[in-house]
């Protein structure tokens, strides 16, 4: 090839990359000027605008079929929330259910229902037999619906079920003069005493000698055996949050002293102390203890529970304006298929269990 043939040759290719790299340079153009107009952060696209608003759309749509146009709304708000990318506002509603009605069912009919629109949803047990459904839209809430029940005052109770309940009075040694009253109603009853008390010793002394049942309550700067060691005749400790002391080493302890332990913590103890205590043979119960003091529905949602689950531990300061009907209940409970017991019952059944 000539000598003007091969610089045709190469002129064409120069051409060429001059060409492709003119292309290049236009599409990347927009990103490099983002990239310099944010500082060289990374810059997330924002999703479509009426998102959280299209899954709260199908939610009001399937309301009635889950039954919830015949329940009354009690609540209703929106809340303004954020994340990363932007702003959005999520539907919160609170439904009250008429008699009868599960709303563990409702929720998980709302929920399969929910799934298949394609929707995202979670059902989540709450105090008092209440169920919370969470609708999310991509990571975002958008909505959050409490389904109530409608509590009866004596649940029917199966005919297989014992229904045992015991009742557990916290705080009496902060007013032992109240509590002595207390102390003389003739159903099984259980206290909870302070290792640190000055009357700890005696109304531990009285409580066994009225047959009542008597528990150490665990103080957030005590481990459960200094507890137990401070509080004569206590068959059990009592536990309202995380324990301290190593985990292993306390339930040896409780093992070894042959009691329980009542976990009254909110969200329920730590895995490593769970795991402790049944590895150790420790028996363990969940009582329940009401979130609000005071509260009218809180004796309806505990006799719920034992209907449901044969048996329940309440716990209860002895100044909570619900202590005086919880005790008059226990006179009351068998005429509607309840057994009253002492904690130490209740334990025993759940043991029992399989």
């Amino acid at each position: 090839m000539s000598v003007g043939g091969r610089r045709a040759l190469v002129g064409l290719g120069l051409g060429a990359i001059l060409v492709a790299g003119i292309l290049v340079a236009a599409v990347r153009l927009p990103s490099v000027l983002e990239h310099l107009a944010t500082g060289g952060k990374p810059v997330r696209s924002e999703p479509a605008a009426d998102a959280t608003e299209d899954v709260q759309d199908r939610v009001r749509r399937m309301l009635p079929a889950v039954g919830l146009e015949t329940s009354d709304l009690v609540e209703e708000a929106t809340e303004e929330r954020g994340d990363a990318v932007g702003t959005w506002k999520a539907w919160l509603t609170r439904w009250r259910l008429p008699v009868g009605e599960d709303a563990r069912a409702v929720g998980q009919r709302l929920v399969s229902l929910l799934a298949a629109s394609q929707a995202e949803a979670y059902e989540v047990d709450n105090e008092g037999g209440a169920v919370e459904v969470r609708v999310y839209g991509g990571t975002r809430l958008a909505a959050r619906l409490t389904l109530e029940p409608t509590l009866p005052e004596w649940p029917a109770v199966a005919s297989e079920s014992r229904a045992l309940f015991a009742v557990v009075l916290d705080a009496v040694d902060h007013d032992p003069h109240t509590s002595n009253r207390l102390l003389d109603i003739p159903q099984p009853l259980a206290v909870a005493l302070s290792p640190y008390s000055p009357y700890t010793l005696r109304m531990a002394r009285d409580a066994v000698s009225r047959r009542k049942e008597v528990v150490a309550r665990v103080e957030p700067d005590t481990t459960p055996m200094e507890a137990l060691d401070a509080v004569p005749h206590a068959s059990g400790v009592l536990l309202s949050g995380p324990p301290m002391g190593a985990p292993e080493t306390q339930a040896a302890g409780l093992k070894d002293q042959r009691v329980y332990a009542l976990d009254a913590t909110p969200a329920g103890l730590p895995a490593e102390w769970i795991r402790a205590l049944k590895a150790a043979g420790v028996p363990r119960v969940r009582a329940f203890r009401p979130p609000v003091p005071g509260s009218a529905d809180a004796l309806k949602a505990f006799r719920s529970r034992v209907a449901r689950e044969g048996s329940g531990v309440l716990v209860l300061d002895v100044d909570d304006p619900i202590a005086r009907p919880a005790l008059d209940s226990l006179a009351e409970a068998p005429r509607h298929g309840f057994r009253p017991a002492f904690a130490a019952e209740v334990v025993d059944e759940a043991a029992a269990l399989p």
